[in-house]
Order: structure tokens, then sequence, then C-alpha cells
């Protein structure tokens, strides 16, 4: 007799895979337990975009003061004040 391997068992809808049953894993648990990892991946990433946007303009921001700087020395070099 063939049973799947992932089974919903008992009065409670207890998780039960390959004949162990997981103790306070019920559907609604589950179901909790699933939004709340899709929450903290999209919170993830969106602090991850985030902070890339923010390394991205710090650094567009010094290497624009970095290259002001080396226009001006090279001009001051040249002896034109």
């Amino acid at each position: 007799m063939a049973q799947s391997l992932i089974q919903f068992v008992g009065d409670d809808r207890s998780l039960q895979i390959d004949g162990v049953k997981l103790l306070g894993l019920d559907l609604n648990n589950g179901r909790k337990l699933l939004f709340t990892v899709i929450f903290f991946l999209f919170l993830g990433a969106g602090l991850a975009f985030a902070l890339q946007k923010v390394v991205t303009s710090l650094a567009g921001y010094f290497a624009a003061r970095h290259s002001t700087s080396a226009i001006e020395s090279a001009w001051v070099e040249c002896g034109a004040t």
C-alpha cells in the first residue's frame, strides 16, 4: 500500500512526513510559518535594495568629489590660478 510522503493526519491536521508526526506543526501553524518566512524574505530583499542605493550614491558622491580635486590639483600644477 503506497502512502504519500507528506500527509495531514488527526483531528488537528498535524503534519506527518514519512510516517513521523511533527508535533506542534498543524495546518494553521504551517500557514503562519510560511507567511512569516515570505515576509522576512521580502524584508531582507527590500533592505538589501535600499542599502545598495545608499552605497551607490555615496560612492558616486565621493568619486565626483575626488575627480574634482584631481582636476583642481592638475590645474594648480600647470600654473593656472
